[in-house]
This record gives structure tokens, C-alpha cells and sequence, in this order.
């Protein structure tokens, strides 16, 4: 199905040679060897994720996975009598099982809490008998496909038809582990079935989750995160549909969707190798993570991007399959070349009309600046309500954070493993954002159904002026009444690579907005004077995630108009953050934490700055680095802020005159945020 004879040989062959795929089957064999030593132990599932028994089934289906692998290339019939002797004991104890004791509020399974962690069981599984079916005895293949495979087909197919057909990464899963196990049994009509939902309507199934989940530049619409997690079973039924059902030419799909979906994930990366990690995403996951090593192989094989060679040799590791080998074969060439990060717009939503994502990556003598500037659609259930959003990293480090998702993966004292309920109560709202609350309420007041049936629209997105970058966008939706208007760029100085920020709020009456910062590092010093709350805290707010900030220290109210600094220092490197503050303006330095009973989250520091406005507010900022600290020498060098000054020159709505002195340099930017594109959007000049 996905390992094919013809590999098997050429592995056998030439894969001693090869130091990619030497490592990759010497690992794989090593593992099949551990699983051999041990006794089989199939339990009967109680744990929810983390626990025991989860972790025993999920260890059970990759050492079949790495015996079968291990079957082909060595020949040893061992391997395939331990795949044999463990899926017997399935065979035994799938049918007795009815819904898993420890459902959550997802669909449930009978070895797993989740059906999607079934699914995957079975993408793996499947592939383990696929490789040792011929070697072992009719009698055992009738029983193990009648008490297993056809009983988990009936199970996916049948008493779950919703999540089946679901357009979602559970029913991502799904549809591949019943189209793989349907290539192996020769049943076509599963085939079919996974192809085009159950009903073969085309209103679900593996076609429509690729017309849906992506857009035309192969985003997926849950994020970064997530679409790594999907990534493995569209590229790995794709291969296996690519190898049976050649005339489908899969991988000619819209446009040859599936190679670009790998080549935008390594985008959604930062410097060091981690995916951006907004919405309910886990901050350590790299493309190091096996999902990525498939991807990068099959999309290798069709492309022959030398930069993936590049991305293989940092993984350390290959598929054991043709497009493996293929991978190790030219990297031991030497054909590798630097795999490249660089400035993009990726569009969201299925005909590329839900906003993006826009990554703006610049590089000074200091180091690397990556902007991502977020303006997608909600991102289903894994969204969050953080509409024109940013984060700046500097080499490959978090400067201006976003939390993530609220959760200890498979962590089961942690809520089992689940998503924490302060995912929903604190992540997901608005304040956790770099971003601003309009009158402390979130953004579609948190609801998701309103939240998915718009999105943010593109202004203009540049990269041509110069070395410089950038990118505006509009959410009309996200409040009533209310319009948020926010244009961001990388621009080079002399001092260096600076961030600007330009956010317009609209809303009539008299409102408050909340224009946040989240940072990582240490708090230096401010330019405002601030009341620290040393003998007691007490939470921001009540609801809407405010009831997560403890109030650390707070502004007295401000009088004048004009720039305040709070500067900090990461990674041994000086930032500041400069704004422009208006009249009755209070500066709220903030630490997530509060209301936080069972300490499930990180207390991590930030700034909000509050300002009251009668229908119209602009935010200007100057996000600056600057200087370094060793911190072996005790050395310092530049740890002051070179923003001089900063104006609004001029202010109408939806066109602003932004002029800020940094060092001797002075920078006069013009912004539109009209809608119409034949119109001028920006100007930039720089003088001494």
C-alpha cells in the first residue's frame, strides 16, 4: 500500500550506503526489537489520555507499525508472528468493547476517550498488516480482519457517520484509516466511501476535506498547529492512492494542494523550527515531529526541492518507502541546498477569501526578525478570538508571545489530558491577544458560530519598498457597530530592524479599548510612573479572560499626549516598546495566573494600555530591539531605547501621517486603509 515491493528491494539494496535511511530502518529495527523482548499486553481500555491503557494501545499499534516495516526489510518471520500474535488478542477483545468509560465531549471511542485517537491506531495498524498479511495463516487473517478491521470499519462508518464525514481533522483521520484499510482488505467500495463520504454524495470524504480545510496556497484553515497534526494522513493516504489508484491522480488535486500544504507548513515555522503557535496550539512542536519527516519525503519525491533535502538532514530521519529512499539517495549526492524562510501571504478559507496569514521575515546585522501578522478565519473549534493579532520573534525566539492553548497533552492528572477549561475561559478570548478588546468583551463575545461565518479582509500586503515590509487589514464584523483597522511593517533603520504599528478602532458612543502586549523576558523600566501592588493583587476583571490577569502595578491616569516607553530584555537583547498615549489613558501591567485554582497556567507577563475614546481611537507603536547583554562578561552595550519621537501628523478617518525619529533618522509613513486597491495604500521616506 504505502511500502511497496519494489522499495523493499531498492531499500535492501542501497539503503546500508545511505546514512538518512540507514539510521531510519537501523531505528526502526530497534524499536521492533524492544517491542519483541516484552510480553504482549492488549488491556482493556479505562485510562482517558495519558493514562495507562491509553498509552499501551498507542505503544501496541506503533511497534506493530515498526515489526512490519521491520517484516520487509529483514525477512524474519518474528516480526510478522508478533504483529500476527497481538492483533489475535484484538481480534479477542475489540468485540466485547462498547463506548470507551472515559468519552469526553468529542465523539468517543472503544480503545481510546477520542475516536480520532482510534483512527490513527488504525492508520498505523493497517499499515503493519498490510506488510505482514502474507506471511501469516488464512485462518488468522480471516479472524483478525472480521474482529477488528471490518468491526472498526463498521464502528467509523456506521455508528459515526457524523465524524466521518465531518470536514475536520478527527474526519481527516477517519477517512484515511478506513480508505487505507479498504486498499488492503480490496474493497473498493470503502475506497469510495473515503473518497466521497459514506453516502458517496461528495459532501464529505477526503476530496471534500481537501477542497475545504485548505486554501488555494495550502493553508489550513485550524492553523499551523493543527495543520501539521492533519498533515500525516492526507500525505500518507494520498502515497497509498498515488500506488493503487494512479488514475485518481491525487496528487494533482487543486492544483497540486498536497505538495503545497507541506511547503506552507515549513513556512508557518519559526527560525528555530517551531510552528507559529497561535490558536489551540502547543508551543513545542517542530518539523522535526514524524508527520513533517512524511510530508517533506512525499512532497520530495514529486518536487525535487533540493531545500527539503535541507529540512531531511535537520529531521535526522526518512520514511522507510520509495519517497525515502529517494530523499537519502540524493541528500547522500550532496544535492542539498539551504532551505529558505521568506516574507509571504497566505491566503485563508477554501477560494482564498478568509483573510491569511501575512509573514514578514527581514534580517539586519543584529539578527533575524520574523512579524506574523494574523487576520484568518476563526479556525473552527481550534480558533481563537484574536482578530488582527500579531507576534514578533527575533532569531528564531519569542519576543511579542501568543499563549498557545490552555492544555497538558496527555497529561491525565492535568482534566485527563484535555484541553484545560482556562483554554476557553483565557486562551481563546480576546485580552490574551496582542490585539485590542473593545469595551472588555470578545471579540464575537466568544461565540464561534458568528465567529465562523466571517473573516478579516486583506487592505494591501507589500514587500517591495525597499527592504521594507508591509501588511493592513479590516475586521468589520467583530464587533457591532464596530470596525477594527490595523497596518504593521518591518522597516530598516539605522539602529536596526523596527516594528510599526498603526491600530484604528471604530465605534460610536463612548467606549474603552485595550490594546495589549504580551512579551517574553524581563520588565526594565518605564518612562511612565506606575503604583506597584506589592502587598496585594487583585484580578483586572471578572469575565471575558480578564479574570485571569493579576493587576501587578498600574499608571496613574495620563494628562499629556504624547510617546511612553516600557522597554525589557529576552534573550540577552534590549526591546522597547514605544506608544503614543492620549489623554485619560491608564498603562495596566498585568501576570496571567489569577483565578487559576489548580495553577494550570503559565505566569507569563504583559502590558495593556486602556484608553477611553468617543468613536474613534488610533494606537501607534514603535516596537524597537536594541543592544545586548552577556551575561559571562557582565558587558552592556545599547540597553536605551533610540525611538526619539513619535507622532500622528496628520488624522482622518482611515488615512494617517505616522512620523517617528529614531536615532538621526526620521521616518514620515503614510497610510490608507481604503478599501479600493486602485488607490495609493502607502508611502514610506526616510531622512537624516
Amino acid at each position: 500500500m504505502v511500502l511497496t515491493p519494489e522499495a523493499v528491494q531498492a531499500i535492501k539494496a542501497e539503503g546500508p550506503e545511505l546514512p538518512l535511511m540507514h539510521q531510519s530502518v537501523k531505528d526502526v529495527i530497534e524499536s521492533a526489537d524492544r517491542a519483541l523482548a516484552n510480553d504482549i499486553v492488549v488491556p482493556v481500555p479505562k485510562d482517558a489520555g495519558g493514562g495507562y491503557t491509553h498509552e499501551k494501545h498507542k505503544q501496541n499499534n506503533m511497534d506493530m507499525y515498526h515489526a512490519g516495516i521491520a517484516f520487509q526489510i529483514t525477512d524474519d518471520l518474528r516480526y510478522a508472528r508478533f504483529v500476527e500474535d497481538m492483533l489475535l488478542q484484538y481480534a479477542d477483545l475489540y468485540p466485547t468493547l462498547g463506548i470507551h468509560p472515559e468519552k469526553g465531549n468529542q465523539s468517543a471511542g472503544k480503545l481510546f476517550w477520542q475516536g480520532l485517537n482510534e483512527t490513527v491506531w488504525l492508520v498505523y495498524t493497517i499499515q503493519a498488516y498490510d506488510n505482514v498479511r502474507d506471511a501469516i495463516s488464512r485462518q488468522s487473517r480471516a479472524r483478525i480482519e472480521k474482529e477488528v478491521f471490518r468491526r472498526m470499519v463498521h464502528f467509523f462508518t456506521v455508528e459515526n457517520t457524523y465524524s466521518f464525514n465531518r470536514v475536520h481533522n478527527h474526519g481527516t483521520w477517519a477517512v484515511a484509516a478506513i480508505g487505507m484499510t479498504g486498499i488492503v482488505l480490496g474493497e473498493h467500495e470503502l475506497v469510495k466511501q473515503a473518497l466521497w463520504s459514506t453516502d458517496l454524495s461528495g459532501n464529505g470524504g477526503f476530496l471534500k476535506q481537501l477542497d475545504r480545510l485548505f486554501s488555494p496556497d495550502g493553508y489550513y484553515a485550524e492553523g499551523p498547529y493543527y495543520q501539521r497534526y492533519a498533515l500525516l494522513p492526507f500525505v500518507i493516504f494520498a502515497q497509498a492512492l498515488e500506488n493503487n489508484y494512479p488514475d485518481l491522480k491525487i496528487f494533482e488535486y487543486r492544483g497540486n494542494l498536497i505538495e503545497k500544504m507541506v511547503n506552507t507548513a515549513l513556512q508557518l515555522t519559526d527560525e528555530a523550527g517551531y510552528f507559529f503557535p497561535y490558536n489551540n496550539s502547543i508551543k513545542t512542536k517542530n518539523f522535526t515531529s514524524k508527520e513533517i519527516v512524511f510530508g517533506v519525503n512525499i512532497a520530495y519525491a514529486l518536487s525535487k526541492d533540493a531545500g527539503l533535502l535541507d529540512v531531511a538532514e535537520r529531521q535526522g530521519r526518512v520514511m522507510i518507502s520509495a519517497q525515502g529512499l529517494d530523499v537519502a539517495r540524493d541528500h547522500a549526492q550532496g544535492k542539498a541546498r539551504g532551505f529558505t524562510r521568506k516574507s509571504l501571504f497566505l491566503r485563508d478559507g477554501a477560494d482564498g477569501t478568509d483573510g491569511g496569514i501575512a509573514i514578514l521575515r527581514n534580517a539586519d546585522s543584529a539578527g533575524a526578525q520574523t512579524l506574523v501578522f494574523k487576520f484568518s478565519s476563526q479556525g473552527m473549534g481550534h480558533g481563537h478570538f484574536d482578530r488582527l493579532q500579531y507576534l514578533f520573534y527575533e532569531d528564531g525566539q519569542e519576543v511579542i508571545r501568543d499563549y498557545g492553548a490552555a492544555r497538558f497533552v496527555n497529561v491525565e492528572p492535568k482534566f485527563g489530558g484535555r484541553y484545560l477549561p482556562e483554554n476557553t475561559s483565557w486562551a481563546k478570548q480576546t485580552i490574551a491577544h496582542n490585539t485590542v478588546t473593545l469595551n472588555a468583551t470578545s471579540h464575537y463575545e466568544g461565540k464561534l458560530a458568528p465567529a465562523e461565518a466571517h473573516a478579516p479582509s486583506l487592505i494591501f500586503y507589500k514587500t517591495d519598498a525597499g527592504n521594507n515590509q508591509f501588511v493592513a487589514a479590516v475586521d468589520s464584523n467583530c464587533y457591532d457597530n464596530g470596525i477594527l483597522r490595523r497596518a504593521m511593517a518591518l522597516v530598516n533603520t539605522q539602529q536596526g530592524v523596527v516594528v510599526l504599528d498603526l491600530f484604528e478602532v471604530l465605534a460610536p458612543g463612548a467606549n474603552v479599548a485595550d490594546y495589549a502586549t504580551y512579551y517574553q523576558g524581563q520588565f526594565i523600566n518605564s518612562t511612565l510612573a506606575y503604583a506597584p501592588f506589592v502587598n496585594a493583587l487583585k484580578p483586572l476583571g471578572k469575565t471575558n479572560g480578564y479574570e485571569h490577569l493579576w493587576l501587578t502595578a498600574q499608571s496613574d491616569k495620563y494628562t499629556g499626549k504624547g510617546m511612553e516607553q516600557f522597554s525589557f530584555l529576552s534573550n540577552n537583547r534590549f526591546y522597547t516598546v514605544s506608544t503614543l498615549m492620549n489623554a485619560a489613558a491608564t498603562w495596566n501591567f498585568v501576570r496571567i495566573g489569577a483565578n487559576d485554582p489548580d495553577f494550570n497556567l503559565r505566569n507569563e507577563p504583559g502590558l495593556i494600555v486602556s484608553q477611553p475614546f468617543v468613536d474613534r481611537q488610533v494606537f501607534a507603536s514603535v516596537v524597537e530591539a536594541h543592544g545586548r547583554f552577556d551575561p559571562v562578561t557582565e558587558m552592556v552595550a545599547g540597553a536605551s531605547s533610540q525611538v526619539k519621537e513619535l507622532e500622528v501628523v496628520a488624522d482622518k478617518e482611515g488615512v494617517l501621517v505616522f512620523k517617528a525619529k529614531i536615532g538621526l533618522e526620521e521616518i514620515n509613513w503614510t497610510i490608507s486603509f481604503d478599501p479600493d486597491q486602485q488607490k495609493t495604500h502607502l508611502s514610506i521616506q526616510q531622512t537624516e
